[in-house]
């Protein structure tokens, strides 16, 4: 019997780097590990992601998990550099609409947008469902993770104005440029996802 398959993917070389060397396959006894660089930015990890699993599509023996894991921005007050984040959930900012007026938001792919408040959020949000996510979520809150929704975008969210605003109209605890592409390519394969990422900043 084959054994399960776990893909960890991380964004950039330094990322790479630390978990390859730091995760070896033979670790692990109940699974197969495999790191892989996806690059960053929400259209290099959709391409190495769906490079990667696209041939998982048909056949049964599907990967276990696929985990997205690296740093993100905080955009929450009450967060410090170094907490830990495992997010089942992910927002794709980037599918916008600016007028002269306003910026209003959608959901990825959809032609309809809005100013975003907690339903419209949810609205957006991609979410992992699959039971061996919400057991793991659970198990990782018991050693001290957050969970909480991420923010994927590839603008550069600087300033403590624009990040509070993040953070309050999506609901997301962290920004990065990855996560929300991983969700998408894995959760349209029906592959289970979790990403994990670590605070680089302390807002204040």
């Amino acid at each position: 019997m084959a054994r399960a398959q776990v893909f960890v993917f991380t964004p950039t070389h330094e990322e790479y780097r630390i978990l390859a060397g730091s995760l070896k396959a033979d670790d692990f006894q109940n699974f197969d590990l495999k790191v892989v660089e996806s690059g960053p930015g929400l259209v290099n990890t959709a391409a190495k992601g769906a490079a990667v699993l696209e041939p998982f599509r048909e056949v049964s023996d599907k990967p276990y998990l696929i985990l997205g894991a690296g740093i993100c921005g905080s955009l929450n007050l009450k967060l410090r550099a170094g907490d830990a984040v495992c997010s089942a959930s992910a927002i794709l900012g980037d599918w916008a609409m600016e007028t002269d007026h306003a910026r209003t938001y959608g959901v990825y792919g959809e032609a309809s947008y809005k100013s975003p408040g907690a339903s419209a959020a949810d609205e957006m949000s991609l979410a992992s469902t699959s039971p061996q996510v919400q057991e793991l979520t659970k198990r990782l809150a018991a050693k001290g993770f957050l969970s909480g929704r991420l923010f994927s975008s590839d603008t550069f969210i600087t300033g403590l104005t624009a990040k509070l605003e993040r953070g309050r109209r999506f609901g997301c605890l962290g920004a990065d440029m990855e996560s929300g592409a991983l969700a998408w390519v894995a959760g349209g394969l029906g592959l289970p996802w979790l990403n994990i990422r670590v605070m680089a900043d302390t807002m204040d």
